[in-house]
């Protein structure tokens, strides 16, 4: 599939992702909590990643509500050190004013991306020293390819900084989106989809699960063996599964693990099936515990469909996301070029960005090509 931009992202990039979008969660008599998204929490947050690091002194300074009322030096620390368990923070080096060692902390990787996926807005008083003093994976992905550092760095604007947050933001929900639909779909593994197809103690009694066996080697190989519309489906004595006709025979017999069934064909291998075992029935009832079989396949294998279809169910999900992605970035880059309808100091800086011309002129042909799609128009 091809893409309207150069956008690129490996599945070693979604492992990077992955560990800085965990769900944050507090240890707690033995029982894991969400964290609480309290306001001041995220002053404090926001605090330290507008800043290289920060000290308990330094934050009881910022965070003077009045004179007689501001944060205790305990409270501080406190908070330090909590967000620092849940890995929100970093403990980094450095001295007090008087040239004494104190323990600062400064903003991590997971901590930032915690700020960019749990608030809907982030000002530019913010925004603007982050983009400065980090590098996170997030703008090494999803911004810097589109803006460049130095362009967002020269701008002195609200509302491109406002439309470039809100850009960050849904690329954090995506991001969750695509993990979660890779870790909650269910039977898969190695990344591929499964679909039962038949199970292997119903055959050959019963009519559907040979059937289904059948359809599946027709739709597979076809082109291959014409006679298998005509052929008998049984089992033999050691418990292989046979389909013959006349002279030809195809045999499926399982590994002594029963974790696979091979299909041969005149001693030579030619498929292998995904095997499943499970427990069936319930003593508590008096039934009769049994092993069932249950025979898969990779779930493309069994519909028409062509292309990016037939990956493993990662590359599937990822092929999802980058189309997503694709539009959200087009959306990004017309939204910043319409902010205003004359010219403007931030537009003059973006116009020096060889980036985001070269992306506004992209989508500019993306946009002319849908526009011939509809009829013509008066």
């Amino acid at each position: 599939m091809t893409y309207p931009f150069d956008f690129f992202i490996t599945e070693h990039d979604l492992d990077g992702l992955r560990v800085i979008s965990e769900k944050i969660t507090i240890e707690k008599r033995d029982r894991k909590i969400k964290l609480k998204r309290t306001r001041l929490r995220k002053k404090i947050l926001e605090f330290i990643a507008s800043n290289h690091s920060v000290s308990a002194p330094q934050l009881c300074e910022k965070f003077r509500f009045s004179k007689a009322n501001r944060l205790e030096r305990s409270n501080a620390r406190k908070y330090l050190r909590n967000l620092d368990a849940i890995e929100l923070v970093e403990i980094a080096s450095g001295k007090s004013k008087n040239g004494t060692p104190q323990k600062f902390h400064k903003i991590s990787s997971k901590g930032l991306y915690y700020l960019f996926s749990n608030n809907k807005d982030l000002s530019q008083d913010i925004l603007k020293p982050i983009l400065q003093k980090h590098n996170h994976i997030l703008f090494k992905l999803f911004l810097y390819p589109y803006i460049q550092r130095n362009t967002l760095l020269n701008v002195d604007d609200t509302a491109v900084f406002s439309t470039v947050y809100a850009y960050l933001y849904d690329c954090c929900k995506n991001i969750e989106q695509l993990l979660m639909q890779i870790d909650n779909t269910y039977n898969s593994k190695d990344g591929n989809l499964l679909n039962q197809l038949f199970i292997w103690n119903n055959i050959p009694k019963e009519e559907y699960d040979k059937e289904a066996l059948r359809d599946f080697l027709i739709r597979k190989f076809k082109s291959r063996w014409d006679w298998l519309r005509k052929a008998d489906i049984n089992k033999t004595s050691t418990g292989n599964i046979t389909v013959s006709y006349r002279s030809n025979a195809i045999l499926i017999s399982l590994d002594q693990d029963n974790n696979s069934a091979t299909l041969t064909y005149r001693g030579k291998k030619v498929y292998e099936f995904i095997v499943n075992e499970i427990m069936t029935g319930d003593r508590n009832v008096g039934n009769r515990l049994e092993n069932m079989l249950i025979v898969y396949v990779d779930e493309f294998e069994t519909q028409p469909w062509k292309g990016y279809l037939k990956l493993p169910l990662v590359k599937v999900y990822l092929e999802h996301f980058k189309l997503l992605l694709q539009l959200r970035i087009m959306e990004l880059v017309f939204s910043l070029s319409l902010i205003y309808w004359e010219k403007s100091p931030a537009v003059d800086v973006l116009a020096t960005d060889e980036n985001f011309i070269k992306q506004l002129n992209m989508t500019k042909i993306h946009f002319e090509k849908w526009y011939d799609f509809f009829p013509a128009r008066s």
